[in-house]
């Protein structure tokens, strides 16, 4: 599969390159850093611009792996390596990246070097101050502070109290976490949602995983919710019977019992 994704890049590599050589207008770049699910740091860099024909085009031209710090510096770099790669150096457009500080200092770099005006050239995404805006309806204005203190609050506990304090999205952010900290918790709710689709008689038979939210991740915490709501069912019989079985325990041990202690995942810092 590798071999066949290299040949087949560098087969169509030559083609874009020819179109961006031919465009009528400037080469427009987005860019952006994120984050795989194998925590490995991936500079994704996009261009829009018209061919010769006139018709809309656009390319992602590169997803480098970026080692070290996430630097205005170094991004700019790796921007520049891609631009000069493609040839397009002498007709560079305008810049879309989101407000984040390092983007800043990236664009003065390259602005410095590729001889632009990064006041006139530099454009601030629209879906990331959407997201934004969005994030302080769901949180509060001040929604950064919020995930401070979670940062700052490292025992799960105290994280739990903390979204919690969020109303219905807080709770069901701690559920889905909950869930997704146990394998065994996963497997449960699986064969919840089996025994689910059986009882109804359903011809897709499709289980599903909790959508963990996550700040870096745009309409993770609507894709949680939607999650959420499909699976309402399976995760309140999960959670219900968790409670039941610590109910169950609370009431041996006032009792006088002797039973151990139902397993509990162990608690990890975030």
């Amino acid at each position: 599969m590798r071999e066949w994704i290299v040949r087949t890049f560098n087969r169509h590599k030559g083609v874009v390159t020819e179109l961006l050589g031919r465009s009528l207008s400037r080469i427009n770049v987005s860019f952006d850093v994120w984050t795989s699910r194998k925590f490995t740091s991936l500079l994704g860099l996009t261009v829009h611009f018209l061919d010769d024909e006139g018709k809309f085009r656009t390319f992602l031209l590169g997803l480098p792996q970026i080692e070290g710090r996430h630097c205005g510096e170094n991004l700019a770099g790796r921007v520049s390596e891609i631009i000069y790669e493609y040839g397009f150096e002498g007709r560079v457009g305008y810049f879309v990246t989101d407000n984040a500080e390092s983007n800043d200092t990236c664009l003065e770099e390259l602005a410095t070097e590729l001889g632009f005006n990064k006041q006139h050239h530099r454009l601030r995404c629209c879906g990331h101050i959407i997201n934004l805006v969005a994030r302080s309806i769901l949180f509060g204005t001040d929604a950064d502070a919020f995930e401070e203190d979670c940062q700052a609050d490292k025992e799960l506990q105290d994280e739990m109290r903390l979204w919690r304090a969020k109303g219905p999205i807080g709770k069901l952010h701690n559920i889905v976490h909950w869930v997704q900290r146990s394998g065994q918790r996963i497997d449960k709710l699986h064969k919840l949602q089996s025994i689910e689709n059986t009882a109804l008689g359903l011809e897709d038979r499709s289980t599903y995983d909790v959508i963990t939210d996550n700040a870096t991740r745009w309409n993770s915490s609507e894709a949680m919710m939607e999650r959420g709501y499909q699976l309402r069912n399976p995760l309140d019989s999960l959670v219900q019977a968790e409670v039941t079985e610590w109910d169950q325990y609370v009431a041996m041990r006032t009792g006088g019992g002797t039973r151990p202690m139902p397993k509990r995942s162990r608690k990890k810092r975030r």
